[in-house]
This record gives C-alpha cells, structure tokens and sequence, in this order.
C-alpha cells in the first residue's frame, strides 16, 4: 500500500469516527433539552437532570458547534452578562447560561450548564454545576 493510499483511508477513518461522534450526541442533547422543561419537585429530579447535564459535559456533546447549532438542540440559553457564576468563572458575557428543569414549589436545586463560545462563534467551553454525589 502506498503512502498516499494509506494516508487516504486515515483521513476517511478520522472522518467516520468525528462522524460517529456527532451523531451519538444526537440522543444525549435530545435528552437534555427534555430535562431543561421538566419539572424539578424533588432532589431525585434534580440529581436525574444533573447526572444528564454532567453527561453532555464528560462526552464533548455540544464541542464545536455553533451558537445557531447550540440553540437548534438544546435552545438558547440566558446571556451570561445576567449571572454572576459566569463571570465567577471568567465566561464571556455574550456567552449562555442554562438552568436545567423548572422549579416547582420544592426548594430542589437546578443543575447549571455554561456554554462558551470562542471569537468565532463555535463551542469552546463548556461547566456544569452538579447537584449529585
């Protein structure tokens, strides 16, 4: 086999497998976009919604995409500028803050998922605040 041959097929393997990757995400951010509306009554609940949030961080779900990408999966998210825990952590202002779940009448915390984005627009970052062991 040539060089040339070789490095071609590495390149269609790398491409298959950075495929593979988004498209195995597809389901994770699904998920979370459906914890992001569901009600948090109970700890259990938001330790469900945290387990998922911490997911989509450890697996690089939302790395590279756009913001127009981000907000087509998971919507878009509040502006940083209006939480002081982004700039506890240095995120950009523009950058987007979720609480995951809606908060019922329970005092149950909300998961937090941070997104960055870098000068070009696109996924650089991402924090979660958890609220499970």
């Amino acid at each position: 086999m040539t060089v040339q041959k070789w490095f071609g097929l590495a390149l269609v393997g790398a491409a298959a497998v950075a495929c593979g990757a988004k498209q195995d995400a597809a389901p994770l951010l699904a998920e979370l976009r459906s914890h992001m509306t569901s009600p948090v009554d109970s700890m259990e609940r938001s330790q469900e919604n945290s387990r998922v949030v911490e997911r989509v961080v450890e697996e690089a779900a939302l790395s590279g995409k756009s913001r127009a990408e981000v907000a087509s999966v998971i919507g878009k998210g509040d502006v940083c500028s209006r939480h002081p825990r982004c700039a506890e952590l240095e995120f950009d202002s523009d950058d987007w803050y979720y609480e995951v779940g809606e908060q019922t009448s329970t005092n149950a915390p909300l998961p937090l998922l941070i997104v960055g984005f870098d000068h070009s627009g696109r996924v650089a970052r991402v924090w979660n605040l958890r609220t499970h062991e």
